[in-house]
């Protein structure tokens, strides 16, 4: 399988929006081969916009990988103990004196290690790994660098406010997929419009009733129109009403684009990290099930169940609540509710992918269904580039 052998993570700032991503490479011959293989334009494609912060191993310094990434917006990650200290000061001086940028990473296994005398842009903690006196000396010992701090591997909002208050200003982590505080209040109008509208399509409604309620929300009826309007569907004629556009588009692509829209608002929605988690599930999931089943229609499942699986973040809502709104099937239902069958075991599968430090844990079980590891690390390649395809085409539309 070619590959770009490259995945992104995001790092937000302490309002949950992006501020940079991390790019990691793996899978076979992740540290070497795969690095070579990422072209300067998927490089550049992937990176869009934001800062990147790309980790340096030996491997790496040796084989003169810096020289193929550009300099002003790479950030270079060195680890203690991925090279020794002698090491490590004289790469971080001869990085700066090239124009990168340069950050440190800590966690547990490689120590406490601050070379205090040099200069950071920035010191990634793991939090997870040090106790709380240790946390604390370190962020005290970083007050007196220049280095802004960034929590890394932040797996819950209760760990997020708790590093926000230690002065942390940049978080890492899967916490952003977690709801805030759950609720069963009523949804703003837009909201509760889009899960009704799914309901209808779920239970196959007449075209008139689905035509109906998007003429009654203008804000839906403009984004339809400018969605099958786009050069992605290359249609003939512009099209001008709702029911020729519902047509157009078909059922099955109506009901994807509804799941999407839950997750976007405003003029930021193609870099909310948010909406990207969900479309890079959902698209995994989709190739994945695509690959273990024949059955009909069980890939466009999947991918509505990766997609879903990180909704209650979004709307703050139970998801025995959000699977009671849209009516799912049950065996979507307990695919998101308690990880059962087919759907349920990939999506936990899926889930462990994306989940920070779990490769190693799951290349030592076994994988469900039909499926390799790499099998699924390609999927999540193919659908990060893919993501950040969109991102590229709809920051260029907004311009």
């Amino acid at each position: 399988m070619d590959s770009v052998g490259v995945i992104r993570h995001p790092i937000l700032d302490r309002y949950r929006r992006l501020f940079a991503y991390e790019f990691r490479f793996r899978g076979p011959g992740s540290d070497q081969a795969q690095r070579k293989g990422v072209a300067k334009a998927e490089f550049q494609k992937l990176q869009g916009d934001r800062p990147v912060f790309v980790n340096v191993t030996e491997e790496f310094l040796r084989q003169g990988f810096t020289e193929l990434l550009p300099r002003d917006r790479v950030i270079l990650e060195f680890r203690p103990g991925e090279v020794d200290d002698r090491t490590l000061l004289r790469e971080l001086r001869e990085a700066r004196r090239e124009g990168f940028q340069v950050a440190l990473t800590l966690n547990g296994a490689e120590g406490a290690y601050l070379p205090a005398q040099e200069r950071l842009d920035y010191l990634r903690i793991d939090a997870d790994s040090f106790d709380e006196s240790v946390l604390d000396t370190l962020v005290a010992a970083a007050r007196d660098t220049s280095a802004q701090l960034i929590a890394g591997n932040v797996a819950t909002q209760d760990a997020f406010q708790r590093l926000l208050r230690k002065g942390f200003r940049y978080f890492h982590g899967q916490f952003f997929t977690r709801p805030v505080q759950l609720s069963r209040d009523p949804l703003p109008v837009h909201k509760a419009n889009l899960l009704r509208l799914y309901r209808l399509i779920q239970g196959d409604a007449e075209i008139d009733e689905v035509e109906a309620l998007f003429k009654q929300s203008p804000e839906l009826s403009f984004r339809l129109l400018k969605l099958i309007n786009s050069a992605a569907f290359a249609v003939r004629k512009r099209v001008q009403s709702i029911r020729h556009a519902l047509v157009l588009l078909g059922r099955r692509n109506v009901r994807k684009w509804v799941a999407m829209l839950m997750y976007t608002g405003g003029a930021d929605e193609f870099r909310n990290p948010l909406l990207a988690e969900a479309v890079i599930r959902g698209r995994v999931m989709e190739l994945a099930g695509g690959r273990i089943s024949n059955k009909r229609g069980f890939s466009d499942e999947a991918h509505i169940t990766g997609t879903l699986s990180v909704v209650e973040a979004l709307l703050n809502r139970p998801m025995d609540q959000i699977v009671q709104d849209l009516q799912l099937e049950d065996h979507i239902a307990g695919a998101l509710l308690k990880r059962e069958g087919d759907l349920g075991r990939l999506l936990e599968s899926v889930e462990n992918l994306r989940r920070e430090g779990s490769l190693t844990e799951w290349a030592n079980g076994s994988m469900p269904l039909a499926l390799s590891h790499d099998d699924l690390v390609f999927y999540e390649q193919q659908a990060t580039l893919e993501q950040a395809t969109l991102e590229l085409e709809g920051m260029e539309a907004d311009a």
